[in-house]
């Protein structure tokens, strides 16, 4: 919705009507002149949603640069959405997820719409049946690095014993 009537629109309920057609009720937030608002609106009893989410990390890898290994840890969040439709007709549904800070999104559909707060996304559950949408964000929260500069005997041989026992790829890049 954009407020173009030319004052701002104070927090309030709102009926929403589209086509003529009753759709549903909503709050609208305090709104500025010329401001867009996605207002969700109306209840749909027919329809449930479950929200499961799940936490956990993982190595996301070990790479040799120079004389120093490199190890990368990943926490993730992982949400998954059970969508049941209860009714007669196929139902499209809005999921909106706050975007985490410094969270990227991987093995995930691309939303269709985000801005600085929110993504979202549209999912189509046909009547009477259930449907599941995954979203899967990472954050790269460590790099530990084990220095074996110089000459350091010690640190070389526990790179070269790296190298040789746990295969471990070597990056041609030094520009991590």
């Amino acid at each position: 919705m954009k407020n173009t009537t030319g004052f701002t629109l104070e927090r309030g309920p709102v009926t929403v009507v589209e086509n003529g057609d009753y759709k549903g009720e909503a709050v609208i937030p305090f709104t500025r002149d010329g401001a867009e608002v996605y207002l969700p609106y109306a209840v749909e009893e027919g329809v449930k949603i479950h929200v499961i989410s799940k936490s956990s990390s993982e190595e996301g890898g070990q790479f040799i640069r120079d004389v120093s290994l490199l190890r990368e840890l990943y926490y993730l969040v992982d949400t998954k959405y059970v969508i049941e439709n209860n009714t007669k007709h196929d139902k499209t549904i809005r999921i909106e997820a706050t975007k985490r800070d410094d969270y990227d999104l991987f093995e995930s559909p691309d939303p269709e719409e985000e801005t600085a707060e929110f993504r979202r996304w549209s999912v189509t559950v046909k009547a009477n049946s259930s449907s599941e949408f995954k979203i899967r964000e990472r954050y790269l929260s460590e790099r530990l690095e084990l220095v074996g500069g110089g000459c350091n005997p010690f640190a070389r041989l526990a790179i070269w014993l790296m190298r040789r026992f746990h295969s471990l790829p070597v990056r041609a890049k030094a520009t991590r």
